[in-house]
Formats: structure tokens, C-alpha cells, sequence
């Protein structure tokens, strides 16, 4: 249901029953008395519509709250922070991703211009406090080419969400491009060859009484069968080894982004430290997009 025009809409996803999730998209003006307008009216017409109970509020503010949120560091129109303010206390709204990450910077909008780089965090989600308990994480992560704007994400879980457990296993296909897993796998699979292999030149140098006992005690059938568990448990072993990787490049990159930042921030070699922080960035985009690439590969190939 559209809200304001072109600015504000508002959707209702069935989520468990009794208990929908309620989404909020907005899209502020650029210009101060505009947003000022925008987010008055909003309030208005979520006050005056008694179906909206406890909404996610999320979307391009074209404003932050806090100075933290913008570099250079810097605060933005406080009219216009003051009337989202009333927003917030009318709906209990929480900054997600500040709620779970008090203290960090980052940003989803990079402007350069001839007179330097400038950079903010606009796209936010905010929970109700009524949800806060459940919400357990929340990044920002790169929009792999979708838009000029970083996406933030958050994970909310369900209230009393049974344990599942894992599923059935299924083999990362990705896992073929890893070349850890790659040689083990290939030295399992030509143990298995020479295995088998040796299995048929004894077979042929036996008496049938011992043939039967070779057959029953190591045969083709057997060899294969102990070959795809043993490669099973590698590609276990070898994905969590993955993941860890992936997570500590990651951390890294983000830590550099973040620690340049403070330093350019602090009239710290400024330009060195940005020209850092851009290496770090384009660094960690890059390998965002690469991880999202083999996911929807991935994807292809179970579905």
C-alpha cells in the first residue's frame, strides 16, 4: 500500500501466524524543508492508519542522525533530526545496525567531488523495541554492481522458532574452485583407483575359495562406497575451513576501512588514509561480488 506517493510504502508479509512482519520503505527528499514536510506527513498517516501496528522502517533517508554517520564528521539539519525523532518515539524505533554495531563506522554512500570524498550512512533499517531480543545481526554489505548505495541487512528471528536442526547435507560446488579441497580430493580418488586396481590383479592370482573372501572383505563396491564418505567428510571439514577464511578476509578488510577512517577522520594524514581506505573498500566490494556469484552459482546448481 502506497503511503506518500513515490516516497512511502507500506507492506504486509504473512510471517507466522497471527504475528505478520510489517515493512516500511521510504525515500526522503534531498532538501531539508522537504524531508522536514515528508517525514510530518508520514507520522501522520501511520498515526491516522490502525492497521500498522509495529513496523521495520527501513530505506534512503538522505539524512543521519548522528554526526558519527557522515565524513567528514559533521551534524545534519536539526530540524530535520528532531521530527524524525517524533517518528521514532511514536513507532519505539531502533537503529538496527547502530543497536549491533554501537561505536563502529560505515557507510553506504560514497559522493566524490573535486573538493574531496564524502561519505554517509543513509540507508538504514530500524526495529521496534519489541523486537530487539530477536534481531541478531545486521551488516552492510555490497550492492555487487545492483546500485551506487551499499545494502544494509539485518536478521530478525521468529519468536519461539523450533530447532530445525541442519538439513540434509548437500556438496558446495564452489568447493571444486578451493584447491585445498581440491588435491585431498584427488588423492583420495586415486587411492581409491589403485585400490580397486590392485583388487582385480589379486582376484586374478587367487583360488575361488580365497576370491570369495577378498570379495567379501574389500570389493570395488566397498572401496567406492568408503571413498565418497571419506570425500564427504573433507568437503565438511574443508567448508567450515572455507568460511573461516573468508570470514578473517573480511574482518580484515573491514578493520583497515575502519581504522583508516578514524585516522583520515582525525587530520591524520588525511589523503594517505583515504587512499587506504578506497584500496580497502574496492577490496572488499570485490570479494562481495565474487561471494555472491558463486552463492547464485550454487543456487543454479541445488534448484
Amino acid at each position: 500500500m502506497e503511503l506518500i506517493e513515490d516516497r512511502a510504502q507500506w507492506v504486509k508479509i504473512e510471517w507466522k501466524k497471527d504475528n505478520p512482519i510489517e515493512i516500511i520503505n521510504t525515500y526522503c527528499p534531498n532538501e531539508p524543508k522537504a524531508k522536514i514536510e515528508f517525514l510530518e506527513k508520514l507520522r501522520k498517516k501511520i498515526k491516522k492508519n490502525k492497521g500498522i501496528k509495529n513496523p521495520l522502517v527501513m530505506g534512503d533517508f538522505n539524512f543521519t542522525e548522528d554526526d558519527i554517520d557522515r565524513f567528514p564528521m559533521r551534524p545534519d539539519d536539526n530540524k530535520v533530526v528532531k521530527t524524525f525523532t517524533k517518528l521514532k518515539k511514536d513507532l519505539n524505533l531502533v537503529d538496527t545496525w547502530r543497536s549491533i554495531n554501537p561505536g563502529k563506522i560505515n557507510y553506504t554512500f560514497t559522493q566524490t567531488r573535486p573538493e574531496g570524498t564524502s561519505m554517509s550512512r543513509i540507508d538504514r533499517i530500524y526495529h521496534n523495541k519489541k523486537l530487539e531480543s530477536l534481531v541478531t545481526k545486521a551488516k552492510i554489505t555490497s550492492s555487487a554492481g545492483i546500485s551506487d548505495h551499499k545494502i544494509t541487512i539485518a536478521t530478525i528471528n521468529q519468536a519461539d522458532q523450533p530447532y530445525t536442526g541442519h538439513g540434509p547435507w548437500k556438496f558446495r560446488t564452489e568447493l571444486f574452485e578451493y584447491k585445498p579441497f581440491v588435491d585431498k580430493a584427488k588423492k583420495l580418488l586415486k587411492k581409491a583407483e589403485k585400490d580397486i586396481k590392485k583388487y582385480w590383479e589379486t582376484v586374478f592370482n587367487k583360488s575361488n575359495k580365497r576370491i570369495k573372501h577378498i570379495r567379501k572383505e574389500n570389493n570395488p563396491q566397498l572401496i567406492w562406497t568408503k571413498t565418497k564418505e571419506d570425500i564427504k567428510e573433507l568437503s565438511i571439514k574443508m567448508t567450515k575451513r572455507q568460511s573461516k577464511e573468508r570470514l578473517e578476509t573480511e574482518k580484515t578488510l573491514r578493520r583497515e576501512m575502519e581504522t583508516t577512517l578514524r585516522n583520515a577522520a582525525k587530520g591524520n594524514n588525511r589523503q594517505d588514509n583515504l587512499e587506504k581506505y578506497n584500496d580497502a573498500k574496492k577490496a572488499l566490494e570485490d570479494w562481495e561480488k565474487n561471494n555472491m556469484l558463486k552463492a547464485q552459482l550454487s543456487a543454479k546448481a541445488h534448484f
